[in-house]
C-alpha cells in the first residue's frame, strides 16, 4: 500500500536535546492533525 507521507531526518545524537526538540515537533504535528479532525466532526 502506498500512503502519502513525509519523512524527516535531523542531524544529532539521540540525547536529551534531540528528544526535547523531537517531542516538541511531534506535539505540534498532533495539535495540527487532531485540530483538523475536530473540524470534520
Amino acid at each position: 500500500m502506498k500512503y502519502p507521507h513525509e519523512y524527516t531526518e535531523r542531524p544529532g545524537e539521540h540525547n536529551d536535546d534531540y528528544w526535547g526538540r523531537a517531542v516538541d515537533f511531534q506535539v505540534l504535528f498532533l495539535i495540527v492533525f487532531l485540530g483538523g479532525m475536530y473540524r470534520l466532526l
